[in-house]
This record gives structure tokens, sequence and C-alpha cells, in this order.
């Protein structure tokens, strides 16, 4: 099977090497069963003529009359149908069926390769444009594999084959048919690279359509709410026919292979048929010898398309191919990394080490933070606030390992950071970002994400109630098995706020990172639930909450405040107001907004 290599052609046929060697094999008997259906009723013929037969049929089967003769070579003519059938289900199963598991270990790992890249690179790409080469992408490649694979190998058989049992017949009259068949080929050749760089438009458009009705359907409330929907429909229908009309090119293409085939297959039986016949006539061609060679003939048809749609297959799997290589090709800048040149200078108290540390985005001039230098001690409740873009989500980032300063290191219990995946530290550190997501799924399914041993019914009826929720109200919609909308479109924002807390501390963690809790809530709902943290957190663990909440912050034991010149660190979270002149100002503002009230 393929490994974490690109997705080519090459490493494709080589995975299933075996099942298509067994599939060419069914193949070719079929093929040879085929082959020798028209030479049966050459012989029919040579019977009912009174021709003489050859010499390797047994003498006991040459001396039976013609009545018998004919019976007999029904009889032969129905078993060889018979075996031909039993071989084009195995060469199904080889050829076509092999490949479904093969293909779903393929999607399995390309997902998981996108599963492991960065939060930047899903910031920078286009859902619809993941969704096209998880789906429709790796289907044209396994196409081409399956049903190209298929038509290659069956078209090479009766292009090599067919010839010669023409040939047999009559050497002159293949001579002036199969050369121009064969020369037809080149006139497939050039309309598939027509077709290639058509398909590649399509495949970039279909990506840009699938984005466009993503973000239209997800923010379906803000257009209806600004009343754009004329122009949401307007911006669709263009996108729309800019696929419409690059997909009528490539069907333009593609309907000229078929019908082109047909056409040139046509004018070489009619020559066939009028030279052949003529030669009948004249009696230098056995009539028996004109008919097979007219079946024969009529066979070509099949190869001759096959050659024409295994091009137009391989043409659109390459722009497919290279649609996913460019994904597979962007590598993970948060595995694991040899750090035996970093140590750690932090005392056994410390949980968090933070040395020298500077992050800045891609898009950026400026670093955000600069060789920024914190410690934290174990047990502890941290408020962190500061100004909008001060970077207080970064920094929680950057804790949780979601990304990798720029410079500097950051160590967890003496550990650099850098020495795991993100995915080993999610088992002790527990990151909750600001925007909350919920699955289209029960709310039981939503708190109880990804966990082996969810808790009993009577544990979650009481997470919930520590959580604000009416349980009676709940009941009535349905209880824990009630499905939640798209996002959770059917819950308010608090609703969907406190699913997600709830979410968060039915979990065991060293470490909580909590990125503006409550900013869907009221003061009262607020309140209840930092009781429902402080009593379903353990004491030992250590909790990060991002606020610009004065009564947030003060159920903090310490609070840190980002600014433009790095961070100030305060003992307690009086100190913090009394020294901090951001805290003062956001005193004054929450003070003034009570009163207006």
């Amino acid at each position: 099977m393929l490994s974490n290599n690109l997705l080519t052609h090459k490493k494709v046929v080589w995975a299933n090497r075996y099942n298509l060697l067994k599939g060419t094999c069914s193949l070719i008997y079929c093929d040879l069963i085929v082959f020798t259906l028209p030479y049966l009723i050459k012989l029919a013929i040579d019977s009912l003529q009174g021709n003489a037969l050859p010499q390797w049929i047994p003498a006991y089967w040459r001396n039976l009359p013609p009545l018998g003769f004919l019976f007999s070579l029904c009889f032969l003519y129905l078993g060889a149908s018979a075996a031909m059938a039993y071989g084009r289900y195995w060469w199904r199963v080889f050829f076509i069926w092999s490949t479904f598991p093969l293909f779903h270990k393929i999607r399995m790992d390309f997902f998981k390769h996108l599963m492991s890249l960065d939060r930047e690179f899903f910031k920078s790409h286009k859902v619809g444009d993941l969704l096209s080469a998880l789906t429709n992408d790796t289907e044209n490649v396994r196409n081409t594999l399956a049903i190209g694979g298929l038509m290659a190998v069956d078209a090479s058989i009766y292009f090599i084959l067919f010839p010669i049992l023409l040939w047999q017949l009559d050497s002159q009259l293949t001579l002036m048919v199969v050369i121009p068949l064969f020369l037809s080929s080149f006139i497939a050749i050039f309309l598939s690279e027509k077709l290639s760089a058509r398909y590649e438009r399509v495949q970039n458009i279909t990506g840009d359509l699938s984005a466009r009705a993503f973000e239209m359907c997800s923010g379906v409330r803000v257009i209806k709410a600004f009343r754009k929907e004329k122009d949401a429909h307007a911006t669709f229908g263009n996108e729309s026919r800019k696929l419409r009309n690059e997909s009528l090119e490539v069907a333009r293409y593609q309907s000229l292979f078929v019908p082109g085939m047909d056409f040139i297959l046509g004018m070489a039986l009619c020559f066939a048929l009028f030279y052949g016949g003529f030669q009948v006539i004249q009696n230098k061609m056995p009539l028996s010898n004109f008919v097979a060679f007219q079946l024969y003939l009529v066979h070509m048809d099949w190869p001759m398309m096959a050659f024409g749609w295994f091009i137009q297959l391989y043409r659109q799997s390459q722009a497919s191919q290279k649609r996913v290589q460019v994904l597979q090709l962007i590598s993970n800048p948060l595995e694991p990394k040899s750090i035996d040149q970093f140590k750690s200078t932090s005392d056994v108290n410390s949980i968090f080490e933070i040395q020298n540390i500077s992050y800045k985005y891609p898009e950026q001039l400026q670093n955000l933070f600069h060789q920024l230098d914190l410690s934290f001690s174990e047990n502890k409740w941290i408020g962190l606030t500061g100004p909008v873009g001060s970077g207080k989500t970064t920094l929680l980032e950057l804790l949780s390992r979601q990304r990798d300063p720029t410079a500097g290191d950051i160590f967890f219990k003496g550990e650099n950071l850098k020495s795991k995946s993100p995915q080993d530290w999610a088992e002790k550190i527990l990151y909750i970002p600001q925007e909350t997501f919920l699955f289209s799924r029960s709310i039981r399914k939503n708190i109880t994400l990804g966990m082996k041993k969810p808790p009993q019914d009577d544990s979650l009826w009481e997470l919930l109630s520590d959580l604000s929720f009416d349980a009676e109200i709940l009941k009535e919609r349905g209880g824990l098995e009630v499905r939640l909308g798209e996002r959770g479109a059917n819950l308010s924002g608090g609703q969907r706020q406190r699913v997600s807390i709830g979410r968060a501390i039915i979990r065991q963690r060293e470490v909580y990172l909590f990125d503006d809790l409550f900013s869907h809530v009221d003061a009262e709902t607020e309140s209840k639930l930092i009781r429902a943290l402080k009593k379903r957190i353990s004491p030992d663990a250590f909790v990060v909450m991002v606020s610009q909440r004065i009564e947030t912050l003060l159920q903090c034991e310490q609070l840190i405040v980002l600014n433009e010149t790095g961070a100030e660190f305060y003992p307690s979270s009086q100190e913090a107001i009394e020294q901090s002149l951001f805290m003062k100002r956001l005193l004054e503002l929450q003070n003034l907004g009570r009163k207006s009230a």
C-alpha cells in the first residue's frame, strides 16, 4: 500500500500490481475466447458450403453431417460464452473492485496528512479545494487505475492480436484497413492535449465554487440580515457560469472522441465490405474469410474507443494528481523535532517557562512578540488580558503548540514543547478556542466527543445543570439526544459556549487554556460558570483564562497584561488593578457602562 509518499500513477500501479497482474491474466483469457468466436462462425459457413475443413479438426467431427456439425459448433459457442462471462467477472474484481480498499487507504492517509497541518494552512486554503482533492481528484486517479487500466490492457491485446488474425484471413485487405486505424490514434492524442488543460481549469473552478457555496451557506444569516440575497445569487451565478462554460468545452472535446473513432471505423468497414465483397465475387477470397474478417473488424470498435477513453481518463487524472500533490508537498512544521541542544533552566516548581520567544505572522512585518520571557508556577489560575491584537490568543496557541515561536523556546515541566507533536501534548494541555464549533450531532456526542468511555447520563445532566442549562426545557426538546443544527445553529451563542465549556471540563487535564469563555453570557451566568469551573477542574491543574471582563480576571490568582512593549506580570489581580494602566482604564470603562445602563 501507499505510505506518506506523493500520489502518482506509477506508485498506485505498483501498490496494486498483483491485482493488476491477475486482472490482466483474466482479460487475456477472455480476449482469447472472443478471438475464437468469429472463427467458429467461419467454420460453420465452410461446413454449410461444403468447403474443406482444417486438418487439425478431428476426423469424426469433420465427418459429421452439416446439421450435426453446426449443432456441435453452437454448443461450443455457448460454452465459450459461459467461460467468457466467468472471466469477465474476475477481471472486474481485479481491475475495479480491488481499487476501492486501496483508495480508501490513500484517502485516509491524505486526510491524516491534512489534519496534521497547522492552523495557517487552513487559513490560506479554501475548504472547497480540500473537499475536491479528497473526493473528485482521488476518484479520478482511481478511475484511471481501474477503468483506464482495463481499457489500456484490453486495447493493447486487441491491437497486437487482431491484426495478426486479420492477416491470416487476407494480408492485402489487412494492410488497407488496419494502417488508417492506427493513424487515427494520433487524432486522439491531439484532442487529449486540449482536454487536459481544459479539465484542470474545470477542477480549479469546481474547488472555487464549492468554497463559495460553503461560505454562503455558513453565512446565510448575515446575508439575509443585510438583504444581500440578490448579490449572493449573482456571485454564485457567475461562478457557476464559469464552471458551465468550461465544462461545455470539456464535453465538446470529449464528444469528439467516440464519434470520430466510430466514423473512422465505419469508413474502414465500408472499404472492407466493398473491396472484400469484390474479392469474393472474383473468387479470390472465400466467403467464410470475408464474414470472419468483417466480424473481427467490428471488434476493433472497442479498442479504438477504449484507447480514446483511456487518454481522456489519464489526462484528467494528471490534473487531479497535480492538485493532490500540491497539498501533499506541504510539510507539517509541528512534527516532533530533535531538540537535544535545548535545555530548560526552569526550577522544578515551574509548569511553563517561556524563554526569549518571538513570533511573527507571515503577512506581518513586525513581531507580535519579541524576546518574551515568562515563567508560570504550578496549580495557579492565570488571568490573561490586554488590548485587541496584543497576542492573547496567539500566546495560548503557542502554549498548546498549535504554533511554534519563530525564535526562542517554551518548556512544559522542563520539556521543550517542540519535542512532541500537538496531538501528544493534547493529552496534557487542553486548548479551548474562542471560536466555538459544534458538530451536527446530539448534545451528548458533542460533549463526549472522542471519549472512549463517556460518563453516564446522570453525570451529564449534573454537568449541564452546572452549566446553567434548564433540564426541563432541554428534556422537552429531546434531552441529551437532541440533534444540533450545523455548527449548533439551533442554540444561542451563550448555549454554544456552555456546551464547549462542558466538553472541556469533562476531561481531566494538567493544563486548561480558555480563550474568552464568557463573551456570549451575562454576568449572572458567568458567575455560575466560574463556580462550575472551580468545582470541576482539579485543584492541581494549571488554568489560563483570557478575558476582558474585570469579574473574570478577579477570579484568577495571578494576572498578565500583554501590550506593545511585552508582558506585565502581577502576582495578584488586585495589584494589577492598582498598578496596570490598562486594567485601570478597563475598570473605568466597565463602571461607566454599568452607570449608563
